[in-house]
């Protein structure tokens, strides 16, 4: 028979985690990419109504911020898009454009401009509200592509916008640029809620694909996987260096209870390693009062954090990835 035995306990700490990354955002990105609108052909028409976005535009927008690569390789294209300034009709560098334009946005035509290419690379759409006062042309800004949708409104293809803004701005409706009087009559007769001040009309920009029948398509989306594959092994490296669930080590002092002093010059030198810049350092410690069954084990537990050859070459390649899916040069 067995010798009876003190029943053990195992006591389960988990580990400290601070995500560096919003994980719903993420698994939100890749579901509605795998979605589809279910187009038709032109031959068999199309249903009347609002057209869904083919992913949701607000979640790759804010994707941006996700891996330093992606961001840079946007704010790249944008700056080399419209960065640059205008030319005239000759191709020499003008003013007249900005010059003509600036009164007429909040901030600039330049910094319109810039939002407009962001949107353009960063969502594959684009789009500017232009505010008429009759004939005459009163105030351009930025439309946000996430808050605008295709409205089909009948089987001969017309159709309008509908924005549903995301600060919490009551749904409108405007026109397609250059189709605002027309747009009117129609609503008119189809019934819709549409006043004739709150009706601006919209310029849009759209990168053309035949994954989307209504709307651009962001080139760079390949790149997701690596992206979330980056942010994993950055999550891995940040959570070495936050964690607090596993010490460094633990020391056993074992035979005997140490002097208040002794131990309180144990624990200082102990502390004096801790914090930035003081790692992989060593200290000199004799007890003279120890007895002769006294004796110091010290148990290793935590791994090494620095990376290893091999992961610096799969970082440079998930990196390069990133880059080949923008179609930029990597820097």
């Amino acid at each position: 028979m067995l010798p009876e035995t003190k029943t053990s306990q195992l006591i389960e700490i988990n580990r400290n985690n601070s995500s560096l990354y919003d994980e719903n955002t993420l698994v939100n990105l890749r579901k509605t990419l795998l979605g589809s609108e279910g187009v038709g052909t032109s031959a068999q028409g199309a249903a009347t109504g609002r057209k869904p976005h083919p992913y949701n535009m607000r979640v790759v927008q804010l994707f941006k911020t996700s891996n330093v690569h992606h961001s840079t390789c946007l704010d790249t294209k944008k700056t080399s898009t419209v960065g640059l300034g205008f030319a005239d009709s000759g191709g020499e560098a003008s003013n007249k454009v900005p010059d003509a334009l600036n009164d007429l946005c909040d901030i600039s035509f330049q910094d319109l401009m810039n939002d407009v290419a962001e949107d353009y690379w960063n969502v594959g759409n684009a789009r500017i509200e232009v505010v008429r006062s009759g004939d005459q042309i009163t105030g351009l800004h930025h439309l946000s592509a996430p808050d605008t949708y295709v409205y089909l409104e009948d089987a001969r293809y017309n159709r309008h916008w509908e924005i549903v803004a995301s600060e919490g701005a009551s749904q409108r409706r405007f026109a397609r640029f250059g189709d605002k009087e027309d747009f009117l009559l129609r609503a008119k007769a189809l019934g819709l809620p549409v006043l004739e001040e709150t009706t601006s009309e919209v310029i849009e920009f759209q990168q053309s694909s035949s994954l989307s029948r209504w709307y651009g398509f962001a080139r760079w989306l390949a790149a997701v996987a690596k992206i979330e594959l980056v942010q994993c092994r950055d999550q891995f490296e940040y959570d070495f260096f936050n964690n607090r669930g596993v010490p460094e080590f633990m020391l056993f002092l074992i035979g005997q209870l140490l002097d208040p002093k002794d131990k309180t010059t144990i624990t200082t030198a102990l502390q004096a390693h801790v914090g930035k810049g003081q790692s992989h350092k060593s200290f000199l410690l004799n007890l003279a009062s120890a007895p002769e069954n006294f004796h110091i084990q010290v148990e290793k537990l935590a791994m090494e954090g620095s990376k290893r050859g091999d992961e610096s070459g799969a970082d440079q390649m998930h990196s390069l990835d990133i880059v080949t899916a923008h179609q930029v040069p990597p820097i």
